[in-house]
């Protein structure tokens, strides 16, 4: 997707320079792909860890976090992006898994 998009010409120019706009965009994309790993093997400690009420509110935030991002999806790209079907179901595995 970033490689079709660099393609591109007129790219808005942060702080004057298109190749610092190349930068933040590729250390977006990689840090969210990191953050989610993260979130995802803190949810793996929980479920196989016995459960306490931190935990249950940990997973409570993060299924109405999940739901959000679905929803949000769902709305700007009128569903044609599968993410909000994984958001969703991500949500509902937490809210599930926290019960």
């Amino acid at each position: 997707m970033l490689q079709r998009l660099f393609r591109r010409t007129g790219l808005p120019k942060l702080f004057g320079d298109e190749f610092y706009t190349r930068r933040i965009l590729r250390f977006a994309w990689h840090l969210t792909s990191i953050v989610l790993i993260g979130t995802g093997t803190a949810f793996l400690l929980i479920a196989v860890r016995k459960p306490d009420k931190t935990a249950n509110a940990v997973a409570d935030i993060f299924a109405v976090v999940f739901l959000l991002s679905g929803t949000f999806s769902v709305v700007e790209v009128h569903g044609r992006h599968p993410s909000w079907a994984v958001f969703l179901l991500v949500a509902l595995l937490l809210w599930i898994g926290a019960r």
